[in-house]
């Protein structure tokens, strides 16, 4: 997928959500991804979590949350996806929910 930024390395392709030096995110984490995803998050199936919100118990270490503790997109999902798992989870889709949701 050539069109895609995730899956492309080139000249200026890190630039579509990061600054060029020091590479930081243009914006904040959901704005970052709802720039190209909105209709992908809206229309999504197979789960709607929450964003953005701030949680109260230990998230496990592979889950990353944003400043204030919060969950944000790529909480579960990897920008830079080096692990080939689909819809860039962070965890395989069956153990991705667990992770948090232990017992419920």
């Amino acid at each position: 997928n050539t069109g895609n930024p995730h899956f492309s390395h080139g000249k200026g392709k890190c630039q579509v959500c990061h600054t060029a030096s020091p590479p930081k995110l243009l914006e904040e984490h959901i704005q970052t991804c709802v720039n190209c995803h909105s209709g992908n998050i809206e229309n999504h199936t197979v789960t709607r979590h929450p964003i953005g919100i701030s949680v109260k118990i230990k998230i496990p270490t592979p889950l990353p949350l944003a400043r204030n503790e919060r969950i944000v997109c790529s909480t579960c999902h990897d920008p830079h996806d080096d692990q080939g798992f689909s819809s860039m989870l962070r965890v395989q889709y069956h153990n991705l929910c667990v992770q948090c949701h232990r017992g419920y």
